[in-house]
């Protein structure tokens, strides 16, 4: 039992347990099990008052992300992507990057999802 409740819960899968996967599941099935456990970890949270102010638990998700991967992931209620090896060992990392916005649901340009401030040098930016 935790003495507060968490802002963010992450469900990580190890790759050693991304490498070895069950051949008699279809992907469909595979990626369904995979992600089995989000919606149990939203109930738990459910309705718990944050020591933050937040209104819920964010659950995020890493560990094999890939675009296909990240698809399921949202649809069964992740809200955070955690992408690591995808991008970082990308041959081109702008592409890999643009993949994974891709589904995002809302995603319609790249840079829709940085924060801009007063700061910002836009006159250095190359379109």
């Amino acid at each position: 039992q935790l003495k507060e409740t968490p802002d963010v819960v992450i469900l990580h899968r190890a790759i050693d347990v991304e490498q070895s996967k069950d051949t008699e599941l279809s992907p469909d099935a595979q990626q369904r099990q995979r992600w089995a456990l989000l919606p149990q970890i939203k109930a738990i949270y459910k309705d718990q008052k944050l020591a933050s102010g937040r209104d819920r638990v964010l659950v995020a998700v890493a560990g094999g992300i890939e675009p296909e991967t990240a698809k399921y992931a949202l649809q069964a209620g992740a809200d955070v992507l955690i992408v690591g090896r995808f991008i970082a060992s990308a041959k081109d990392v702008k592409f890999a990057m643009r993949r994974i916005l891709s589904v995002l649901p809302g995603y319609s340009d790249i840079d829709l999802k940085r924060v801009h401030s007063e700061d910002d040098d836009t006159n250095g930016l190359v379109k």
